[in-house]
């Protein structure tokens, strides 16, 4: 699995479970190698870390902004 597979994988893992993105803004290191189950270089865990946080923050801020225009 490459990396890009591993970042959909967990944003899809996150997205379902909103207890997961506490887990991984809390403990990102932790979070990110118990759901895939590797222990990853560093650099690639920051790597993974950077691309969830960056996709779901995003997500969730689209969320929120189409809250507010829904009447």
């Amino acid at each position: 699995m490459n990396i890009n597979e591993m970042v959909q994988q967990l944003i899809t893992k996150v997205q379902k479970d909103p207890k997961l993105l506490d887990q991984l803004t809390a403990h990102p290191t932790k979070t990110i190698e118990q759901l895939i189950g590797v222990d990853l270089p560093d650099e690639q865990v920051d790597e993974v870390i950077k691309k969830v946080l960056a996709n779901v923050s995003t997500d969730k801020i689209g969320d929120v902004l189409g809250g507010l225009f829904k009447k």
